[in-house]
């Protein structure tokens, strides 16, 4: 079993999308990671916002908590905080996929902007 954290930010504009990205994959390069299953920006989201996504499987189910809590820091009181809008969202579960008998995958940690 693995634990998976889904990040889907909104952003102002592109120059902080790139910000944001550059800074959550700096911090899961340093965790133990699985696999990094999609990380970039995606343009055209609501009224042409930028849009930042990453959905990370870790070895050490707690480094899913501590990028959760690194992203969280960046949307409620670093420099960024502004530029991270309404709906952005964050979402944990724990992966079966690996698994003989896989299971489905149910968020039970779900925070958003």
């Amino acid at each position: 079993m693995k634990r998976r954290i889904h990040i889907d930010l909104l952003l102002n504009s592109e120059a902080a999308a790139d910000k944001v990205l550059t800074l959550i994959l700096d911090k899961i390069a340093i965790l133990d990671t699985f696999d990094v299953l999609t990380s970039g920006k995606i343009y055209g989201m609501l009224n042409l916002l930028q849009g930042s996504s990453t959905q990370t499987r870790f070895n050490n189910p707690l480094d899913a908590d501590i990028l959760r809590d690194f992203v969280v820091g960046l949307w409620t009181t670093g420099a960024l905080a502004s530029k991270i809008l309404a709906r952005s969202r964050i979402a944990l579960h724990t992966c079966s996929h690996d698994e003989i008998n896989i299971q489905p995958c149910i968020e039970d940690n779900v925070l958003v902007k």
